[in-house]
């Protein structure tokens, strides 16, 4: 079955700030205080093969719920977060300057990210994200309201 093609972005649908923001939390994902984070929730042991071999398993528990979880590539189980969201949800988007800023120098946390569902709840990370995104769009509105927003 032959892939389908990405839409090309034209000139009109670029948003230099979308894009711009995202190559900046891409490259979080390389530094120090990511990888800190992360270091900090893990949790390493040994348990035996079938065969007798140490096989080594990771896993990373969540700073709300407390449960442990692995993160196996291209089913991301955890997230790291900024304990403060990196927008003020209580002042909108300020700027690049505070944007990086709160980006790079925040406080972080490792939080469950799995998709949908997991014995009847969802993620801590998904929960923490709606709230901040309803707070935001709460923000949005009063700020357009006042005749500060764009």
């Amino acid at each position: 079955m032959a892939k389908a093609k990405k839409k090309r972005v034209t000139v009109e649908e670029f948003n230099l700030r979308n894009f711009i923001v995202g190559l900046c939390r891409g490259a979080y994902k390389k530094t120090p205080m990511y990888a800190d984070a992360r270091n900090a929730a893990k949790q390493e042991y040994f348990v035996k093969s079938k065969k007798g071999s140490d096989m080594r398993r990771v896993h990373y528990k969540c700073a709300k719920c407390g449960r442990y979880f692995r993160d196996v590539k291209g089913a991301r189980k955890i997230a790291v977060d900024h304990l403060d969201a990196v927008v003020n949800t209580k002042t909108g988007w300020t700027g690049y300057d505070t944007f990086i800023d709160r980006l790079f120098n925040g406080r972080v946390q490792v939080l469950c990210n799995y998709k949908g569902l997991e014995d009847g709840v969802k993620s801590c990370h998904a929960l923490k994200t709606l709230e901040e995104r309803k707070e935001l769009r709460e923000t949005k509105k009063r700020l357009k309201a006042e005749g500060k927003s764009k």
